[in-house]
């Protein structure tokens, strides 16, 4: 066959035999890794490596282990710095020296180079400063490992169950994505039950062989998706909420039926809060927070005029935030469904995983721009799911923005309770109990970031119930 066969992320058992590949075989996270044999390709990789034929056709990919029968050594790290495209020249890589010349390849299929983005480099051991292929990976791969060959890549995602064991030992799929439990793993039901549908966080080790390991499996919450019933509130709908930014364009003479934001479509009813009514005309900047509803349509819970562009890069964009319902089959390029809606990554895209890796139920922040009716992605960056962070608090409102914290450069800080908060466009902020203005006593859901700074998953106004007293009685 001419071109390459690639097999990512099956599950159930895969057989690959007596195949003859003009370009390469390469198979990646699978679970478990194909079996075969009896291939020739123009290279081997990954957990196809072993498939060859007994004369040793093709040119064994080896993997991170350094091993292979045509002795192929990959390695994983991030860009220090590289040259120009085409790409031919000096390349650093995790500090370490490559020289690129016109017999490497170069695959870009999770990113554009770029420095700081984590790639895979293959080389002979033979000629360890001479790069056969440079590809961009997924970030996790490049966290946890030192350089070490026995390094195991260190991960975590948010993400929709769709198959797992009964007793939950044994092979999960969560995300798009198959994960080994055992009698190690920790699992955290929260008082509920997994279940097919939930949403999970998963912390996991891969290996050199590509196989995920899970060392924890967190319940967060269910598939409890609007179903069409107007009176759900904001917020109780989780994993199917979000929040837009961006400029109206259309909407009825009237109050009640289609509203294009961000050229994006939003149905308001009668149950929609309007703030500012007199100023949401075409053409003003707006915020809209939505629902998803179970035939894909978006129903706007409230509008507001505002100042704020949710923090785009550039001002011809939009902002979208929601949760990922379909990703490109292999790598990142391609067709995106978000919040009921395709979105193109390209070339041109910027993709960043601080907070987990990209899966189907992925709580992302997405900016894009319209052009010829495709949603084209500037950029998108996965966010902790409001209501899943670590920490729940309870405090009033001291004061509202501030300077940007570092772990959060497009955030503002929101003083509650004692505490800085950096509150971002991906942070849910709920005022059903009442605004949220200096004094008011909210809830919030957070967790710490890495340069120990707490970042707002959810920012919810806090109703205080009153108390009843009763006598007691006496015998």
């Amino acid at each position: 066959m001419g071109g390459n066969l690639q097999a990512f992320k099956n599950s159930g058992g895969l057989a690959i035999n007596d195949n003859t590949i003009d370009g390469n075989l390469q198979c990646k996270e699978n679970n478990p890794a194909p079996a075969g044999s009896g291939n020739q390709a123009a290279s081997l990789e990954d957990q196809c490596a072993g498939l060859g034929s007994e004369d040793g056709g093709g040119d064994d990919g080896g993997g991170d282990d350094g091993g292979g029968d045509g002795d192929d050594v990959k390695r994983y790290g991030r860009i220090t710095s590289f040259p120009p495209a085409p790409y031919t020249g000096a390349w650093v890589i995790n500090g370490v020296s490559y020289t690129a010349d016109g017999s490497t390849q170069f695959e870009q299929a999770y990113g554009a180079f770029a420095e700081g983005i984590c790639v895979e480099v293959e080389f002979a051991a033979a000629t360890p400063t001479l790069a056969k292929k440079i590809e961009t990976e997924e970030d996790y791969k490049c966290s946890g490992r030192t350089g070490d060959d026995d390094d195991d890549a260190e991960g975590e995602l948010y993400g929709v169950v769709t198959e797992f064991p009964v007793g939950l030992v044994g092979t999960w799929v969560v995300g798009g994505k198959s994960f080994e439990a055992t009698a190690q793993t920790e699992f955290d039901d929260k008082g509920g039950t997994f279940a097919k549908g939930v949403t999970v966080k998963v912390e996991f080790t891969t290996d050199s062989a590509g196989v995920n390991r899970a060392k924890e499996i967190e319940l967060k919450y269910g598939d409890d998706g609007d179903d069409d019933d107007d009176d759900d509130e904001y917020g109780d709908a989780p994993g199917a909420e979000g929040q837009a930014y961006g400029l109206l364009e259309s909407r009825p003479a009237e109050r009640n039926g289609e509203w294009v934001i961000g050229g994006i479509a939003y149905l308001v009813d009668d149950g929609t809060e309007l703030d500012d009514a007199a100023e949401l005309v075409v053409g003003a900047r707006v915020k809209v927070e939505y629902t998803v509803r179970s035939d894909g349509t978006r129903r706007a819970h409230e509008i507001e005029a505002t100042d704020d562009d949710g923090e785009v890069d550039d001002d011809a964009n939009s902002k979208l935030v929601g949760f990922v319902q379909q990703m490109p089959a292999a790598g990142f390029m391609g067709i995106w469904k978000i919040a009921g809606l395709e979105f193109e990554a390209g070339p041109g895209t910027k993709f960043e995983q601080e907070y987990g890796a990209f899966a189907v139920g992925s709580y992302v922040e997405v900016e894009y721009r319209m052009e010829g009716g495709t949603r084209r992605i500037y950029k998108i960056e996965t966010h902790v799911p409001p209501g899943a962070g670590t920490d729940d608090d309870l405090g009033k409102i001291e004061s509202i923005g501030g300077q940007a914290a570092a772990a959060a450069p497009n955030a503002t800080v929101w003083q509650i309770g004692g505490t800085a908060y950096s509150v971002t466009p991906a942070t849910q902020l709920l005022d059903r109990g009442g605004p949220l203005a200096v004094g008011a006593q909210v809830m919030v859901n957070s967790f710490t970031a890495s340069d120990s700074s707490r970042v707002a998953t959810r920012i919810q106004a806090y109703l205080e119930v009153g108390r009843v007293y009763l006598p007691m009685l006496q015998e």
